[in-house]
């Protein structure tokens, strides 16, 4: 009985701890063109990661840009930064759960859109 108690202590720290490492903020707090500065586990040193609202990634931070990846409401991205394009929309650098890379319009995440 000792054991089981033991096994099942262990089991919900480390559920805990787990799910302690997986949250994180949901806003970029640095300025333009800077690297976000809030450290996470995540692919490709990514370092801040947030859901998407439902939108496509794109190559480069324009509307008319391709298509890389659909991300649906709820998928995460990981980022390092953000820019702003020259219409002043801010658009962050992402790397997807499917490992493609590209930016993402911040209206369609629940990242912040403005400082």
């Amino acid at each position: 009985m000792r054991i089981l108690r033991h096994t099942l202590v262990g089991a919900s720290l480390t559920g805990a701890l787990m799910f302690a490492a997986s949250t994180a903020p949901t806003h970029a707090t640095e300025p333009v063109s800077k690297p976000v500065t809030t450290a996470q586990n995540s692919p490709t040193g990514a370092r801040l990661w947030f859901s998407s609202t439902g939108g496509w990634v794109k190559s480069c931070k324009e509307s008319t840009c391709g298509k890389v990846e659909y991300v649906p409401d709820g998928g995460r991205l990981w980022s390092t930064h953000y820019e702003n394009n020259r219409f002043g929309n801010r658009w962050y650098q992402v790397v997807t759960d499917a490992d493609n890379n590209g930016w993402i319009w911040c209206g369609n995440t629940d990242a912040e859109c403005e400082d």
